[in-house]
């Protein structure tokens, strides 16, 4: 499990990492009474049950504790998938954070995952100030190979003075980033990953037409396409069209 989270307060910037790796597992719980006992415990609680069938969205219950008082609190729930899951609730206890400040603590953490009539529990603990305007940011994997659950969760919000862009990608996105760092502007952008889909748009416009007009059109073909953003990155292409055979009848 992978937690990380950003908040901005008031001359303050609260920031949370943890990572456990459990090398061992345990059948994940069927949805019963011995469950609803465990999960009653005084550890999980506040604890709000979900209603769960087979075809419900899954549901994430995640908690930091430090000696036992509530710090943070965050309930995801997989409406859109389980890899970009929705912040039904974001709760950080403001009067905790501000009593900390640079006194050494070890949070306590507990995880608990509802999905179909299956119920994933997991608790781990792990062992100052900062000045600045961040956009408040939450990042939360949790992947389980033996129970088959793995979900994430990504969301930045930014302040109001920051300027917004997306759906930027490539060479275009790096030539904007250069731009604006040369001005001294403090530019955060995402890794440079190209997606099959993007792929996909840049060669759409040639691979259009896959269909041969006679036999001799048919067969692989190689070729090259220069992306007009950056004139030295080139794109080889590997092609064989199609020719549609007459029907005999």
């Amino acid at each position: 499990m992978n937690l990380f989270y950003m908040r901005t307060h008031d001359g303050y910037k609260f920031i949370l990492v943890g990572s456990m790796t459990s090398y061992g597992s345990v059948p994940c719980a069927n949805w019963d009474a011995d469950t609803g006992s465990v999960l009653s415990h005084a550890a999980f609680q506040p604890f709000r049950w979900p209603m769960m069938t087979n075809d419900s969205s899954i549901w994430v219950d995640v908690k930091v504790k430090v000696e036992g008082n509530l710090l943070l609190h965050l309930e995801l729930r997989g409406y859109r998938t389980d890899q970009d899951m929705t912040v039904q609730l974001n709760y950080l206890n403001d009067a905790l954070v501000m009593s900390l400040k640079e006194v050494l603590f070890v949070p306590a953490c507990v995880v608990t995952i509802f999905t179909g009539w299956r119920v994933v529990a997991s608790s781990f603990e792990v062992g100052g100030r900062i000045y600045g305007m961040d956009a408040d940011r939450l990042e939360f994997r949790f992947r389980s190979a033996s129970d088959k659950v793995d979900v994430a969760c990504s969301q930045v919000t930014v302040p109001s003075t920051w300027l917004v862009l997306s759906r930027v990608s490539g060479p275009t996105l790096i030539q904007n980033a250069r731009w604006c760092r040369e001005r001294q502007a403090r530019v955060e952008g995402p890794d440079q990953t190209m997606q099959m889909s993007q792929l996909a748009g840049i060669h759409a416009h040639w691979t259009a037409a896959t269909e041969a007009t006679g036999i001799e059109d048919t067969g692989p073909r190689i070729g090259a396409v220069a992306v007009e953003s950056h004139p030295s990155n080139v794109h080889l292409t590997c092609e064989a069209p199609l020719l549609k055979a007459p029907i005999w009848s």
